[in-house]
């Protein structure tokens, strides 16, 4: 039975407030380091798709050297420079030239373009969700040199992976997607491969 004089037994307000700010320490700890965390796994996922990417289209690639041996008439012109790019649900585009004179034009060969579909194709068929990605990979003399890849054009989260396996560090990059190709050519491509790439 209560009497008048029984407390009822709780947390004070100055141990709330104790609680509380522990609270808030922790998570000013925890939150940068979480918020790092997730952006490093999804900078990782992105260069493993890359990698996925590369590896499918230096397959694809490699059908082209004795075909376009045997057919000098039609060759797919993939001995010289070469840049494919990919986006769900637009035509792949395709530009070629010279990269040492920044002469990058669109290139509308039609063995070029037939071989263009089938490389597409290739990649989307072997890597798993590639279709539903953005990517792009260029080629030089039948060696694709580098591959990029995201989600989508808006992302910061782009994958990296290069003839000399390189991948792009787990960092936060200044760029999206979309601004790796931008102009319509493929110099900021070329500039991360000559930055990432050592001999």
């Amino acid at each position: 039975m209560k009497t008048l004089n029984s407390r009822v037994k709780g947390f004070t307000l100055v141990e709330m407030i104790t609680v509380i700010a522990i609270i808030g320490v922790l998570l000013g700890v925890f939150a940068p380091a979480m918020s790092n965390y997730y952006w490093k796994s999804r900078v990782k996922a992105a260069n493993a798709d890359a990698k996925m990417i590369y590896n499918a289209a230096q397959t694809e690639v490699q059908k082209y050297i004795a075909f376009d041996r045997a057919n000098t008439s039609a060759p797919s012109s993939l001995d010289g420079y070469v840049m494919i790019s990919y986006q769900p649900g637009t035509t792949p585009s395709v530009q070629a030239g010279n990269p040492l004179s920044s002469d990058l034009s669109s290139y509308a060969s039609t063995s070029l373009t037939n071989a263009t579909a089938n490389i597409v194709s290739g990649v989307n068929k072997t890597v798993s969700s590639a279709d539903t990605k953005c990517w792009a990979v260029y080629i030089n003399n039948y060696i694709v040199k580098a591959s990029i890849a995201a989600d989508q054009t808006t992302t910061p989260y782009v994958g990296y992976y290069s003839a000399g396996r390189i991948t792009l560090p787990a960092e936060r990059p200044t760029k999206v997607y979309s601004a790796w190709l931008s102009g319509n050519d493929a110099n900021s491509l070329l500039g991360v491969a000559s930055k990432y790439d050592t001999p």
